[in-house]
């Protein structure tokens, strides 16, 4: 399983409870890249099962690799540098100097933010600065929010934002003209929101 979010270790605790021998590849972790993936990024979660209280990214992390480990899970923290997949299999793959050799692969190499690189941005991330609105929109409620992106993306943020329950919210948003016009269809409707 080439990567330890919570779709890599979800597969792996099906897996190992169906008997077979997983292995997550977590990556090495560097800079902005932690095993655990985005969520090693995120202070509070209020929008996971099983946390009436809330819990943080690492926290649940943490809690899914124990789960993992307990039915039998093997996790190795490294890259995976090279892959050979052949039709039927068995498929290899490079981890560092060392080749695995497995039945299957499962990628669950998950997502990355496209943050605008603000000079300041990593200080404020979980601090105020988010890239998720649907996760993070409830902690601005009754606030003003600026949108930094662009086109459909922009849009659909900006009308999540609103179905949020708030007393008062305004949006800002930029961007340039050109990926304004790409935004087909949300356009109207954001255009007749009044907030934004």
């Amino acid at each position: 399983i080439i990567g330890s979010g919570p779709a890599g270790y979800s597969a792996a605790i099906y897996a190992a409870r169906a008997g077979l021998s997983p292995l997550v590849v977590a990556s090495e972790p560097k800079g902005l890249q932690l095993p655990g993936g985005q969520l090693m990024f995120t202070s509070e979660i209020e929008n996971y099962p099983g946390f009436p209280e809330s819990t943080t990214g690492p926290e649940l992390m943490d809690k899914m690799r124990q789960q993992a480990e307990r039915f039998g899970t093997e996790i190795v923290e490294k890259d995976v540098e090279e892959v050979n997949f052949v039709p039927a299999g068995p498929f290899r793959l490079r981890l560092g100097e060392v080749w695995e050799t497995v039945r299957s692969v499962i990628i669950a190499t998950g997502a990355a933010a496209n943050w605008p690189g603000l000079p300041e941005e990593r200080k404020y991330r979980s601090r105020g600065l988010s890239a998720c609105a649907v996760c993070d929109g409830l902690f601005f409620r009754g606030k003003e929010v600026m949108v930094a992106q662009v086109g459909v993306s922009r849009l659909g943020t900006m009308l999540r934002i609103f179905c949020l329950p708030a007393k008062s919210a305004s949006v800002r948003s930029f961007s340039s003209p050109s990926t304004s016009r790409k935004s087909g269809a949300m356009a109207p409707t954001a255009g007749s929101t009044p907030m934004v």
